[in-house]
């Protein structure tokens, strides 16, 4: 009986045959190219009528969709030259 047991066990696949990893190798770690275009898309809004404030009345609001970060720019009036020269130097 002893000789019966012991062919038996030694025909049954143990735990280590039989799960297999599922997953890729381990490698080495890289940067994700989506990281490196930080602020390439933008949205940018504006928010107006608001009372007179230190020769500020319009917050141009710039945001980074992938971070949510935001900045907040205060400007004088809705030109065009104002506007980029605040964008260039805040952004």
């Amino acid at each position: 009986m002893e000789d019966n047991i012991r062919e038996y066990c030694s025909t049954i696949d143990n735990g280590e045959q039989i799960n297999k990893p599922q997953h890729a190798k381990h490698r080495l770690l890289h940067l994700l190219d989506y990281l490196m275009t930080l602020w390439t898309p933008i949205s940018i809004k504006f928010i107006m009528d608001l009372p007179y404030s230190n020769g500020y009345v319009i917050i141009l609001v710039v945001v980074d969709p992938f971070t949510k970060m935001a900045n907040l720019i205060p400007l004088g009036t809705q030109d065009s030259l104002p506007l980029a020269k605040a964008y260039l130097q805040e952004v």
